[in-house]
């Protein structure tokens, strides 16, 4: 425990960009996928695009923060090396999540609350349907990268109707899991990420990019402990 929080310590800064990031992405999610809404193959590749920015964006702050810490693994042996950076990387992702997880963890209680109600009492609990659905909102917005692909998968049957002719409300219909399953590339993505930069190996140098090392420039690392 004190070794997770003293990593979150270091790069809370890091934690706070890909909150950040998260926003920034959500915004330009909804423009694009409202845009594209009327078209599915658009909508597809409206969602795969704008998933695609998000991961672009998770791996370079994530390579960045790993490399800044590339130097301290110099004396250390190359296995031992690997587990902290993938133990360090995975604990900044998974802070960077915190939020998502327990959103999905709430919406999961929720549509666990109203099946349950629905089956005992054979009619739906309103209370709980509103409070899901609230949930759900919130989540929609975080997860805005992926709402072409979760409308698609999980399209509302009542879309596009009045309020009179909607003859059976679907009360939450994203599964929780989907929620999960949505943060399984960033944090995929995010630990690898800091494992290459911590390893000083840059995949988009190896494409061509212009990709300058900072080899423990981070003033947090240099200031750690003294």
């Amino acid at each position: 425990m004190k070794k997770i929080l003293e990593t979150l310590s270091i790069n809370n800064k890091t934690v706070k960009r890909l909150y950040g990031n998260q926003f920034i992405v959500s915004m330009l999610g909804i423009m694009i996928l409202f845009a594209s809404s009327n078209n599915d193959a658009l909508l597809w590749f409206a969602s795969f695009f704008t998933i695609g920015i998000y991961m672009f964006l998770t791996y370079n702050l994530m390579w960045e923060t790993g490399a800044k810490k590339a130097s301290k693994n110099l004396n250390v042996s190359v296995k031992s090396a690997q587990n902290e950076n993938m133990k360090e990387g995975l604990t900044i992702i998974l802070a960077g999540t915190l939020v998502n997880f327990i959103g999905a963890v709430a919406y999961l209680i929720a549509k666990i609350y109203v099946v349950a109600s629905n089956i005992t009492t054979n009619a739906t609990d309103d209370m709980g349907v509103f409070i899901g659905n609230i949930i759900w909102t919130v989540l929609r917005f975080i997860h805005a990268a992926y709402w072409g692909i979760e409308a698609l998968l999980f399209p509302n049957p009542n879309v596009g109707l009045t309020y009179d002719e909607i003859v059976e409300f679907a009360p939450l219909l994203t599964p929780p899991y989907y929620f999960f399953l949505t943060l399984l590339p960033m944090i995929l993505v995010g630990t690898y990420a800091y494992i290459l930069g911590a390893s000083e190996v840059s995949i988009l140098k190896k494409m061509g990019f212009n990709v300058k090392t900072r080899l423990n420039t981070d003033i947090n690392y240099r200031n750690k402990k003294k």
